[in-house]
């Protein structure tokens, strides 16, 4: 069975290139675990009880993983059966799971929900006897699905909603689990679960990054039999779910990881564009995150390597020079360590180098048309600005040659623009003051 590693601390990424800084470091104090065992503690029950007349907190179990909520809904108007949306052809599978499965009913959800719960109690038990679970874990989520159809518009059917995604996830069915998790944060937007939800997505997606890296997909690969992974594109999903992660709760605790996480799978991917911009966010959007010279440094890496050229914009080269800037006066300590030290400085050098390169292109250009002001202009800039550079020198070589010429070159096509009229002076609007328009 392919192992999912197990988060214990928040990761500390960078770019895995041979041109580049140093190659990802991996999540801290990771350990490996069988199936889909991702967290240290397991949840050995359903975390949430809806016995009518007693309160999920009473009727909760003590080795619960995940706080039930301190409050219980009585008996009051049930939630709509059949919705507008319901015509909609895409939400189709749903509105046949409504009908097949029959309009609203609190105590038949409520039903369904207890038999889900001991199901999953069971496959949780199983698993920890080292046994294969998966179809229990599986019917369990079909069970809790069935709940949440019954009982619409109510506290029962967001934690029947989150159980389902639960079940999924244990049952090592990734795709499906994430798609019942942001099914509920698309219904409840705010939901309780918020947490463990973000860690469940950071989990598949990390999974589907590590599993691109061993085995990438092909361009018309397409997976038919693998519940681990998506049908295609492993790794644009997961770059698609850490960017949801820190829209979809831009305050929890995964909202910075994730954000770095979308950057670096970009960065790998050689889109340098996208990546800088992820970081850039993180830098403005996290100011107290733990990755902030881990972005700074990322996002100066991808703007060199972003750079495309002395005949293209400058940009890239200015925000490098402004974040190089601010890595010396915000991080010195991180600066001056040699494993980043020896980096900082060689962008400190191409930066240079690049600069004067396109002065020296703009001075040839104006060389070249004989305009001479010009030319001179650009190399005097490049031998005052520029001289530790290699171009200074030939700046210097350059100005010596060129001082007693011209500023402007002759005119030589003279009896050809006197062919022509000349304009006359365009007389103005209004003699004197222009009139005023308000009295």
């Amino acid at each position: 069975m392919v192992t999912m590693e197990r988060l214990k601390t928040k990761a500390a990424w960078m770019p895995n290139r041979k041109t580049g800084i140093v190659g990802i470091t991996c999540l801290a104090l990771i350990a490996l675990s069988s199936g889909c065992a991702y967290f240290q503690s397991k949840p050995t029950s359903s975390p949430y009880s809806y016995q009518s007349g007693q309160s999920p907190t009473e009727q909760s179990t003590s080795s619960s993983s995940v706080q039930p909520a301190a409050y219980y809904e009585d008996d009051g108007p049930e939630g709509s059966w059949f919705e507008l949306s319901d015509l909609d052809p895409f939400n189709a599978p749903k509105t046949i799971k409504k009908v097949v499965n029959g309009s609203p009913s609190r105590q038949k959800a409520i039903t369904l929900y207890e038999q889900a719960d001991g199901t999953f109690r069971q496959a949780i038990e199983a698993r920890n006897r080292g046994e294969n679970a998966k179809s229990m874990f599986l019917q369990a989520a079909d069970t809790f699905d069935k709940a949440a159809l019954r009982w619409p518009n109510s506290a029962l059917e967001q934690d029947a909603q989150f159980m389902a995604g639960e079940s999924l996830f244990f049952a090592d069915n990734y795709t499906r689990a994430n798609r019942r998790f942001e099914q509920l944060i698309k219904t409840y937007p705010n939901t309780r679960h918020l947490d463990t939800v973000g860690v469940r997505r950071f989990a598949i997606a990390k999974y589907w990054m590590d599993a691109h890296r061993v085995r990438p997909d092909g361009l018309f690969s397409y997976n038919f039999f693998d519940a681990k992974r998506p049908k295609r594109d492993a790794d644009g999903e997961a770059i698609r779910i850490f960017d949801k992660l820190r829209l979809d709760d831009p305050t929890g605790r995964l909202a910075d990881d994730a954000t770095v996480a979308a950057g670096t799978a970009y960065f790998e991917k050689g889109k340098f564009i996208d990546s800088s911009e992820f970081f850039e966010d993180l830098i403005r959007t996290f100011p107290s995150s733990e990755f902030q010279f881990t972005a700074h440094l990322l996002a100066l890496k991808s703007k060199l390597e972003s750079y495309q050229g002395k005949a293209y914009d400058a940009g890239p080269l200015d925000s490098a020079e402004e974040l190089l800037k601010r890595i010396r006066k915000q991080f010195p300590q991180e600066a001056n360590d040699p494993k980043n030290r020896e980096y900082l400085q060689r962008a400190y050098a191409e930066i240079r180098y690049r600069k004067a390169e396109r002065e020296l292109n703009y001075a040839k250009y104006y060389d070249r048309r004989g305009e001479y002001r010009a030319a001179r202009f650009y190399y005097n800039t490049l031998a005052q600005d520029y001289s530790d550079t290699p171009f200074g020198q030939q700046a210097n070589e350059r100005l010596a040659r060129i001082q007693a010429k011209p500023s402007t070159p002759p005119q030589r096509f003279g009896w050809l623009l006197a062919l022509f009229p000349v304009d006359e002076d365009v007389k103005p609007l209004f003699q004197g003051d222009a009139p005023t328009f308000f009295r």
